[in-house]
């Protein structure tokens, strides 16, 4: 049985927080083709939100049969969800800025 689900933010250069970003990073580059291989970009990025957002809903669930966490603790994993995709929102502003900088300065 478990005390309960805890949540914490995590602090740029902790080991948790860097395994998250490396995460990320490999998530995108693999994901890339398959974004791509529809006829909007939109529907593949949609899709991808998607999937991983069930992914993670599928990974909560396997911890709930082996009793890692409880029923209960469900919606403060959902409410840390929601920060999360907030909080990813700003990494990918940052990711697609850095990026179009890097694009223009390179055809300049």
């Amino acid at each position: 049985m478990t005390d309960g689900i805890q949540t914490r933010a995590l602090d740029a250069g902790e080991p948790l927080h860097d395994l998250v970003m490396v995460m990320m990073e490999t998530m995108r580059a693999t994901t890339a083709s398959l974004v791509m291989s529809v006829d909007d970009p939109r529907d593949g990025l949609s899709a991808l939100m998607t999937a991983a957002n069930m992914f993670a809903g599928s990974q909560f669930g396997a911890l709930l049969v082996v009793g890692a966490v409880t029923q209960q603790d469900t919606k403060r994993a959902a409410d840390a969800a929601s920060r999360n995709f907030r909080e990813g929102v700003k990494v990918g502003l940052r990711h697609a800025t850095r990026v179009a900088r890097q694009t223009s300065e390179g055809t300049a």
